[in-house]
């Protein structure tokens, strides 16, 4: 049996980031992180870090068709060109009230993280320059999730990250936890685990933290062909 074809690209317009919106809606809503959705008739999740964000989707290629297998996005600190994009779907779905009132915390998990001062801490000693982001809202639809493509996407999100940001910040459920601390990501110094506030299922979350000199030597390299591979292809391609 052949391998089968993954690629993963940024998502590069309005109508494209809609159709991963919905997928994202459509996981997240029939998964254990349904908690982090909002839900609303139109099928679709939307929030204001979308507009802070670089989005990217997952493909499987099968005789020369593409059918969407999973996502990620990459929060930043100031809006994107999806910006834009995300502002003309909510408008058009009636859904603005997601995505106008701007968040108090810069990351999605600094701020349910119930230490206020997490943030406040780390920007005191950060340097002005250097910029941070959180990879977040991962995703594999049911019929192609497997160890090894997970592992995939989060090392092609970390390699990604690494092209926009020196700070990279994940929150997860703690049992999800050990795929990011293989690639160097600890538990953010002074914190501790936690039961998120929206969850009425009492998963306990932890803020996980890396930096390049954090990142193992046996992955170092993988991990800079990645970068080099994306930044020359504007994607990257797996066969599984």
């Amino acid at each position: 049996m052949d391998n089968k074809k993954y690629v993963l690209q940024e998502i590069l317009c309005e109508q494209e980031l809609e159709l991963f919106l919905r997928l994202r809606y459509e996981c997240f809503s029939s998964s254990e992180a349904e908690l982090f959705v909002s839900k609303n008739a139109s099928n679709i999740d939307l929030n204001y870090y979308d507009r802070n964000a670089k989005h990217y989707g997952l493909y499987m290629v099968q005789h020369d068709l593409k059918k969407p297998a999973g996502y990620f996005r990459i929060v930043l600190e100031a809006p994107t060109k999806a910006d834009k994009w995300i502002q003309n779907i909510s408008q058009r779905l009636g859904l603005t009230y997601l995505i106008v009132n701007r968040p108090a915390s810069r990351l999605p998990c600094l701020g349910v993280y119930p230490d206020a001062c997490l943030e406040q801490d780390f920007y005191a000693t950060k340097e002005i320059s250097e910029k941070i982001g959180e990879a977040g809202r991962l995703l594999i639809v049911k019929s192609e999730r497997s160890v090894k493509l997970s592992l995939l996407l989060i090392k092609s999100a970390f390699a990604i990250a690494a092209l926009y940001v020196q700070h990279a910040f994940v929150g997860c459920f703690k049992e999800h936890s050990k795929a990011y601390t293989r690639l160097g990501f600890r538990q953010y110094p002074g914190t501790s685990s936690f039961f998120p506030i929206l969850s009425v299922l009492q998963r306990e979350g932890v803020v996980l933290y890396c930096k390049a000199e954090y990142v193992p030597g046996e992955y170092r390299s993988a991990l800079t062909i990645m970068q080099q591979q994306f930044v020359e292809k504007k994607c990257l391609t797996f066969y599984l």
